[in-house]
């Protein structure tokens, strides 16, 4: 989660620094846009990598413990 956080602030601070100083950078403003491109496809396969963390983890709890628990009997028909 940290990491998402961290390339959001990069994102922003990126941007408005790019934005400011592409002339004084002698950066061409398509170099900076397609900078600014790779940061949120960066952030979605953060995300991604962060939720298959996550289920892998719930998976092997689940295969662990036997499986999800089952209702009540009276729930039970």
């Amino acid at each position: 989660m940290l990491f998402i956080l961290a390339i959001f602030v990069v994102r922003y601070g990126a941007r408005d620094f790019l934005a400011s100083n592409a002339a004084s950078l002698h950066l061409p403003v398509i170099a900076a846009v397609d900078a600014l491109f790779v940061l949120p496809v960066a952030m979605i396969a953060t995300q991604r990598v962060e939720l298959w963390l996550r289920a892998s983890q719930m998976l092997a709890d689940a295969k662990r413990d036997g499986g999800p628990p089952f209702p009540p009997n009276d729930l039970v028909r």
